[in-house]
């Protein structure tokens, strides 16, 4: 960062932000004794971001997490299973969540509770079990049609999400 100012010029910085991990809070405290009139501070969406991941490993979430993965995963390995779906949700597609940020998984869950009505017909309908009815697909289809059908899993995806959204909001504010 040091060399950084010495290039923009010292006089023309008034505060420096970065990520929040531990090398930058560091580096940000060196400067900011070496320079007195400096500021660092963390990055408030990187902040809330460690938030969301953080809530994200509490078990009950991880798991509700990981089943909305896996019914969007099963959905969308199959080119068929996809069309049908779009037929259900009148051509609007599940958000996925991704690997980086973690907003991402609750946008996701807040996709899937949005087309809960459409996902629950999809699984019941004949269709469905009709292209999943292959010995490689069968297993997985009756398990995520277990996982769509069952109130459980939409009231902990609700859950989730009213204990994710207050952060995702602010997020939303600052980046």
């Amino acid at each position: 960062m040091d060399r950084v100012v010495e290039e923009i010029g010292e006089e023309n910085i008034v505060q420096i932000v970065t990520d929040n991990e531990s090398s930058f809070r560091a580096a940000g405290e060196m400067l900011m004794q070496k320079r007195k009139h400096l500021f660092w501070s963390p990055c408030v969406a990187h902040c809330i971001d460690l938030m969301l991941e953080d809530i994200g490993k509490m078990r009950s979430i991880k798991a509700t997490i990981d089943e909305a993965k896996r019914i969007t995963s099963f959905i969308y390995n199959s080119d068929k299973i996809v069309n049908l779906m779009k037929i259900y949700t009148k051509d609007r597609e599940l958000l996925r969540p991704r690997i980086t940020r973690f907003a991402t998984e609750y946008i996701a869950l807040e996709s899937l509770i949005r087309h809960q009505m459409e996902l629950r017909q999809l699984c019941s309908c004949d269709k469905w079990r009709t292209f999943n009815n292959t010995s490689r697909r069968r297993n997985e289809a009756i398990q995520v049609s277990e996982i769509v059908l069952t109130e459980r899993f939409w009231k902990r995806a609700r859950e989730c999400c009213a204990v994710m959204e207050p952060l995702v909001r602010v997020l939303k504010a600052v980046d």
